[in-house]
């Protein structure tokens, strides 16, 4: 499951994430983890290349880009000219203060005299995660597809939603009573037939709530939990009087 940036930020900040076990806390372990935990991406896909004048080290992610199809579908390569935006990928090559290269995730859109605002490891001594504000990339930007600051948090709106979506269900023009009154033999096999498409139904509309639960980022049990509640909600409302004869 992902976290939201913030979520993320907090629980890495003044820590040591060392994703390889290599030559300790190095920045590229932090932009390997912001990979895997915020974009769902597998670690596999964050290595550096082995080729170019920097193999081997971060910036030959940003100048290599992209080193495989699933970063080239995950973010968009931008120039160092631009403004940049929360969640992005900072690189640096071979400029005076980085002169091994660098990269660092961007916590705050734009710039401020010049400098931006990022989450960057291995600056000091203790090779930790710093908020801290560096000069401007040099190389450039990744910027990711997706929305890095999605809460993982289910509103009440949001289950209102859901519930409506799953009682969807029509008969007849009416969603909310059925009344049969007499049915024959054949109404009744109609109804059975009508019953067996709704859980059908149901089933697909549950694989969809789990589907739209991993891509929020919530609990996919606190929200069938949730969606229950305000699906019975619905069904004690719900008025079913059949006379067979």
């Amino acid at each position: 499951m992902t976290v939201n940036i913030d979520v993320w930020y907090k629980n890495h900040v003044n820590r040591n994430t060392d994703v390889d076990g290599y030559y300790g806390s190095q920045c590229w372990d932090l932009w390997s983890n912001y990979c895997v935990e915020v974009l769902g991406l597998p670690q596999s896909c964050t290595n550096t290349s082995n080729k170019g004048r920097n193999a081997g080290l971060a910036g030959s992610i940003y100048e290599q880009f992209p080193l495989n199809d699933t970063l080239k579908n995950a973010f968009v390569k931008l120039p160092p000219n631009i403004t940049p935006q929360k969640g992005d990928v900072a690189f640096w090559g071979n400029d005076p203060t980085h002169p091994s290269t660098h990269v660092a995730i961007v916590i705050e859109n734009g710039k401020s005299n010049g400098r931006i605002h990022v989450l960057a490891q291995n600056v000091d001594a203790s090779m930790a995660a710093r908020d801290m504000w560096d000069t401007a990339a040099t190389d450039g930007y990744l910027r990711p597809k997706t929305n890095i600051n999605k809460t993982g948090e289910l509103t009440m709106n949001d289950i209102q939603k859901i519930a409506g979506a799953v009682w969807s269900y029509v008969y007849d023009g009416r969603t909310t009573v059925y009344n049969y009154q007499y049915l024959t033999y054949d109404r009744v096999q109609d109804a059975r037939k009508e019953i067996a498409e709704l859980k059908t139904m149901l089933t697909a509309q549950t694989a969809a709530i789990e589907a739209l639960s991993k891509s929020m980022g919530a609990d996919p049990t606190a929200i069938a939990t949730a969606v229950q509640k305000a699906v019975t909600d619905k069904l004690d409302k719900l008025e079913i009087n059949i006379t067979a004869k």
